[in-house]
């Protein structure tokens, strides 16, 4: 294969523009080298011909780089596991080895540091997606982030601060994969680094939405509550906690609590021993960090968590439903309306899921409650699902 793809003009010119001296993809002297500490000694290499391809192709890219408009241009960077960033020809006794180098700062595809233009990071205009370079075009989350984009120019969905990424962005050899999945999907997958296939998407399933003016110890249904990393357990927190008799606190100090987006903590009071009925807590990430996207897959999670825990009792009421808290605002640095909108985001996306998986009676949340102790704020939070 190798033999065959060595002859595409093409997957040449994804090789980086580089004309370090060690590092000249264009020169059959580097390839040379690569093959000699691979240690075989009839590894294919591109032709002259091809090598002249890309040479001229980098070289009129390179010539042209810096007379790019780039002010109506904006980057959305995706994020892998780890992405090929070097390599080096380790030549010394008794080992001959070719070692590729990968870093977390990228996309599976290429880095951030190769592939980000800097004139767009100095003009604020990069975005981070947490999904592969392949299947940026593919995740139905970003859609709306990117329609917003193309028609105003930037958006508050996708956040601009990098995720965080393993060994901190430092260079490390690259482990060897193996990829056992030879269908055309399983091969395009691993060529185009699309990683796992989509969830197929269910119908919309309904939402009764309602908004209660008054205390959360009086909510109808288990609330959901945002937690920031490293952060204490205050305010609305604090109530919840009080209700659920210490059992936020307790696993708070046992470092068993939510704080990165993506993790939860789901609190169900046993039998009857407790008239609240408990608490879903959803991590935040960092403080400053917070986008509606975030939110939105923080949310997901913790309610794809508190639907299987629940799809696993005897005896359930076929209305399923969760309060909340408006998620987000204030500290969290989101509006009201991004608030709501991603935290029924979430919920819609958790009721999609939950139906692909299990059986035909998996039960998902057909109540959503929103309830706020100030007049005004909740009086906010009904305009604003009035318009939804």
């Amino acid at each position: 294969m190798i033999n065959i793809f060595r002859q595409f003009p093409g997957l040449l010119c994804l090789l980086p523009l580089t004309t370090d001296p060690d590092n000249d993809f264009a020169k059959r002297e580097t390839w040379l080298k690569m093959m000699d500490a691979n240690n075989q000694g009839d590894w294919p290499i591109p032709s002259e011909i091809d090598l002249q391809t890309f040479r001229n192709y980098r070289d009129q890219v390179l010539q042209h780089i810096d007379k790019i408009d780039y002010s109506k241009m904006n980057y959305i960077a995706g994020k892998g596991k780890f992405t090929p960033s070097g390599y080096f020809n380790d030549v010394i006794p008794p080992r001959v080895e070719l070692v590729f180098l990968g870093t977390g700062d990228g996309d599976e595809s290429v880095t951030w540091k190769s592939g980000i233009p800097d004139q767009l990071i100095n003009a604020n205009a990069v975005y981070y997606a947490d999904t592969t370079h392949g299947a940026l075009a593919d995740e139905p989350d970003l859609f709306e982030g990117i329609g917003q984009i193309l028609k105003n120019g930037s958006t508050v969905l996708l956040s601009k601060t990098p995720p965080p990424t393993m060994r901190g962005g430092n260079e490390f050899r690259l482990p060897e994969t193996y990829n056992f999945d030879y269908t055309e999907r399983g091969i395009g997958n691993a060529v185009f680094g699309r990683g796992k296939a989509s969830i197929p998407v269910a119908n919309n399933l309904p939402l009764s939405i309602s908004v209660s003016n008054g205390d959360l110890a009086y909510t109808s249904y288990p609330i959901l509550i945002g937690h920031f990393e490293n952060d204490g357990i205050l305010y609305s927190e604090k109530a919840v906690d009080v209700l659920l008799n210490g059992s936020l606190s307790s696993r708070h100090q046992l470092e068993l609590y939510p704080g990165a987006i993506g993790t939860n903590s789901v609190v169900l009071p046993i039998k009857d021993q407790n008239k609240f009925p408990g608490a879903v807590v959803a991590g935040l990430g960092e403080p400053g960090t917070l986008t509606s996207y975030l939110l939105s897959k923080t949310v997901e999670q913790a309610v794809l968590q508190y639907l299987l825990i629940l799809n696993g009792r005897d005896n359930l009421p076929e209305d399923i439903g969760i309060s909340a808290l408006m998620v987000g605002c204030g500290y969290g640095g989101l509006t009201l309306d991004n608030s709501i909108k991603s935290i029924i985001e979430g919920i819609t996306n958790a009721n999609k899921k939950i139906k692909t998986v299990g059986h035909d009676k998996m039960k998902f949340i057909r109540n959503v409650e929103f309830i706020e102790i100030l007049e005004d704020r909740a009086l906010a939070c009904l305009y604003t699902l009035s318009k939804l």
